[in-house]
């Protein structure tokens, strides 16, 4: 593996535990609550994430792609849009209650499942 590869994917590692620490602690009915008694504060966080997924996400599959092990096929801009289209859809509150997630757990189960479809074969034997 290339150290472009490498550096790609310990930054992914890096972004993605650093995500893990500052949701664990997050639990679904603060998130409720938040949204139902200050939807101006529960908006500030859906903008921020978006912000947060296009700004790192976007980097690191640039830096992927060209490192080889982010597929070419289909277009950054597509990749963070999908991204974000389904951290919106799962990381609410409603959705999570009746999946039964924690904010850990739905973003990494997102995480997963989006970065899994992403990778080249060359990603995925890393």
């Amino acid at each position: 593996m290339s150290a472009a590869s490498k550096d790609v994917l310990a930054a992914l590692h890096q972004l993605l535990a650093c995500m893990q620490h500052h949701t664990e602690e997050i639990q679904p009915p603060f998130v409720r609550d938040i949204r139902r008694e200050a939807p101006e504060i529960f908006q500030v966080v859906q903008s921020r994430r978006r912000d947060v997924i296009q700004r790192y996400f976007g980097k690191l599959f640039e830096d992927g792609r060209r490192s080889g092990i982010i597929r070419k096929d289909v277009s950054t801009r597509l990749m963070i849009e999908m991204f974000v289209g389904v951290t919106e859809a799962i990381m609410n509150p409603t959705k999570m209650a009746e999946l039964g997630l924690t904010p850990t757990t739905g973003y990494i189960n997102i995480i997963k499942v989006m970065l899994e479809g992403l990778l080249t074969e060359k990603g995925r034997s890393k």
